[in-house]
């Protein structure tokens, strides 16, 4: 899954997204979750293998409660946003679909989502989730799952726990594995998700934030934090792999790889 690199603390919500089918009128309508599916009617609902289980089994007691028969249709994560993109507005799209916090904006530009009324359950769900897909006060998508990056240390290797980055690079020297750290990456692509809270330790997020805590437009990834930033990256390809690792594989074996060939790896 691409994520986005702009939320503080580099956090990801994968929702689910109601596809806003063009009527004739051209008018906007809002979704309300109790309203969109009427007893007796049908749903699509697109998956990407990660989540499937869960929402087949959602979709299994939303079936039982109101009569609705619910599509869980399996599809390849990275396609998801180009085809919901194409399909929503032919009417051939699903009616709900998961996806990442991200989309937002290319998702409402074209015109291919509804807001949703979530009315007292927002409260149940975590602000920055509902945060993340909310534009011009509204809120397009379900909070489904909040991802973070994360150091995994293999403790046979590693016992001690780092209080340093240079910790972590000497632990991983010290137990002799094929490399000291490992880095989630994306081939010569990079992958700036995974290294955000790196390039955030140095003071150099991508957006300023407002007292509000909302993201302007005004960057603020250069100047002298951004150049400090960019230097210590540089220095740290002697020291640390970057490893790219399927994403169809899943997050439990490809932490097993990891921990194999170091002893501690940062990876979302």
């Amino acid at each position: 899954m691409r994520r986005s690199i702009v939320l503080a603390a580099a956090l990801t919500t994968t929702l689910a997204l109601a596809a806003c089918s063009s009527g004739e009128t051209g008018e906007e309508t809002t979704t309300d979750p109790q309203e969109s599916a009427p007893a007796g009617g049908s749903l699509t609902v697109w998956v990407d293998e990660t989540r499937q289980d869960a929402v087949t089994a959602a979709a299994a007691s939303f079936e039982d409660e109101t009569g609705t028969a619910v599509d869980v249709v399996l599809k390849n994560f990275e396609d998801i946003r180009a085809d919901f993109l194409a399909q929503v507005p032919t009417g051939e799209g699903p009616d709900i679909t998961v996806g990442a916090h991200d989309w937002l904006g290319e998702l409402t530009t074209n015109g291919v989502v509804a807001p949703l009324e979530l009315g007292d359950t927002a409260g149940d769900f975590e602000d920055v989730s509902i945060e993340a897909f909310t534009q011009d006060g509204q809120v397009y998508g379900l909070p489904y799952a909040i991802e973070n990056i994360a150091l995994i240390r293999n403790t046979a290797l590693a016992p001690e726990a780092p209080a340093t980055w240079d910790d972590a690079v000497a632990a991983g020297q010290a137990a002799g594995t094929q490399f000291p750290v490992l880095v989630q990456s994306d081939g010569d692509k990079g992958d700036p998700y995974t290294h955000y809270p790196f390039q955030t330790s140095f003071g150099a997020p991508v957006f300023t934030q407002n007292e509000d805590g909302s993201y302007s437009s005004e960057l603020a990834m250069g100047g002298p934090e951004g150049q400090a930033y960019a230097q210590w990256l540089a220095a740290q390809a002697p020291r640390v792999s970057s490893a790219r690792t399927p994403r169809t594989t899943s997050p439990s074996r490809r932490s097993r790889t990891a921990s194999r060939r170091s002893s501690s790896a940062v990876r979302g």
